[in-house]
């Protein structure tokens, strides 16, 4: 096998099942790149946090939770997605 780049940085992902309030599983999630990970070692000052995947399962919902302050990017590869915004 051919040495890759210094510049290519391989990551074990860790694919998280996750539930709803009844302990039922809904879906996954995988987190793809974290502010906190090694590969990300001398970059820690730049706004970034995480990159992840969200997987629903079929006529299931992820359960809501409140950032007081945060950023999102949403996209929607299939089926379609519900943002419920409460502002105070």
């Amino acid at each position: 096998m051919n040495k890759l780049p210094d510049w290519i940085k391989i990551k074990q992902c860790n694919k998280v099942y996750t539930q709803d309030v009844s302990g039922m599983g809904n879906g996954f999630l995988i987190d793809i790149l974290n502010r906190y990970d090694s590969i990300y070692k001398g970059r820690e000052n730049e706004l970034f946090q995480q990159i992840y995947y969200s997987s629903v399962y079929k006529n299931m919902f992820k359960g809501f939770h409140i950032h007081p302050y945060k950023y999102d990017t949403v996209f929607c590869i299939f089926g379609s997605a519900l943002l419920v915004f409460i502002l105070n």
